[in-house]
């Protein structure tokens, strides 16, 4: 309910950790998760990550937060190699299944939608109420033109997240490069996501 006083207690806590335990590589990658979702620092972000894994390279929580951080700068081709390599580190982790919802904002960025429905489709029916999970499975349907299927997808999410925008995302999330956000916002834009909170939804082209 206060996203802002939840944000701002992560980052409190997370730094409070790395002082208490500087060498721990977990909490320096979720620490390079922080900088990087909350205060799109990225070149922080990509200093933890690297310190992580440096200390430990066969941490896989470090891989696959650090594949979040290349999509977010626009390399969704190195966020794929890391996924997998976080796969194969960690084939029975119990996070897996929130972990893959990464996966379809890098086949969606690079342009992949087939293969971000796939996935998406999967990623929502395990996670329904990560309302970020279904924002690139919604863009991808709007790119390939799957409207009615589109559509029914933003009627999931609206339970989870009532007055999604496409303005309210491009603000959220946390892009490094226009081209990756204009891609993003394209593809919402085609599935009929209204461009503002006091906009009403569209019906998409086609329909």
């Amino acid at each position: 309910q206060d996203v802002a006083g939840a944000c701002e207690r992560a980052h409190e806590l997370s730094l409070r950790a790395i002082r208490l335990d500087p060498d721990d590589a977990e909490t320096l990658a979720i620490y390079g998760h922080l900088c990087s979702y909350l205060n799109r620092d990225f070149d922080a972000a990509l200093h933890y990550f690297d310190r992580a894994l440096r200390l430990n390279s066969n941490l896989g929580l470090a891989w696959a937060l650090s594949a979040a951080t290349f999509c977010y700068i626009g390399e969704p081709e190195t966020a794929l190699a890391r996924l997998d390599h976080y796969r194969e580190l960690a084939p029975f982790d119990p996070y897996f299944g929130f972990f893959e919802t990464i996966y379809p904002n890098a086949h969606m960025l690079s342009g992949n939608y087939e293969q971000a429905i796939k996935v998406g489709r999967r990623t929502v029916r395990v996670n329904p109420e990560f309302v970020n999970g279904y924002k690139a499975l919604i863009a991808s349907l709007g790119h390939l033109g799957r409207l009615d299927e589109a559509t029914h997808y933003r009627a999931l999410l609206a339970q989870c997240e009532p007055g999604f925008s496409i303005e309210r995302f491009v603000k959220s999330y946390p892009f490094q490069q226009d081209a990756p956000r204009q891609r993003y916002a394209e593809g919402l834009r085609l599935a009929g996501v209204p461009e503002s909170e006091r906009a009403p939804p569209q019906a998409p082209a086609g329909l």
